[in-house]
């Protein structure tokens, strides 16, 4: 059996074949958040890591120092969260562990709380247990709402810091007009 050698002249491409050497870039507005090396910190809010690993933000997703997203487009988001909480050393009882992502803006003066997941922990015997907690939903977002994601200060020493376990995030599923 004889080989044909293939090269590139042998193909012909069109204008719809090619990428014109271009990174595909989305339109919609779209920003993954993974986990801090040290999510302890003066607020309850979770700071985020916003431009390494697996993070990234895109169409002018903005994120700020205090750990809020910035929505940039009015439109319906899917907002994200999960949180991973460590828990090292015996349990004697139950214990609750809970993540928060609220959203606020400048036309009301409190925060609003989007969604809100619970895990409860058992009485355990072994040394070491992961937790999770996980909300999803789609929201009705105007340009400039800051949404961010909490958790109560005493729990977050037990924050896991790895980005697949721990992350936030939220994307544009359908722009609407001013409204």
């Amino acid at each position: 059996m004889k080989m044909k050698n293939i090269t590139y002249s042998n193909f012909q491409i069109t204008e719809s074949d090619t990428l014109k050497n271009s990174v595909v870039r989305t339109e919609k507005p779209i920003a993954h958040f993974t986990a801090l090396a040290d999510f302890r910190n003066t607020s309850s809010h979770l700071l985020f890591e916003h431009t390494r690993g697996h993070a990234f933000k895109m169409s002018d997703m903005k994120y700020d120092e205090a750990g809020y997203l910035v929505i940039p487009t009015n439109g319906v988001y899917f907002v994200y969260a999960q949180v991973t909480f460590n828990l090292q050393g015996k349990l004697n009882r139950p214990q609750q562990f809970y993540a928060t992502i609220l959203k606020k803006n400048n036309d009301y003066p409190e925060p609003e709380e989007l969604l809100k997941s619970y895990a409860r922990s058992q009485p355990k015997v072994d040394d070491f247990l992961k937790i999770s907690t996980y909300q999803a939903g789609a929201f009705q977002l105007s340009a400039d709402d800051y949404i961010y994601a909490e958790v109560p200060k005493n729990l977050q020493a037990h924050i896991s810091v790895h980005e697949h376990e721990t992350y936030f995030g939220a994307f544009l599923l359908e722009p609407s007009p001013l409204g």
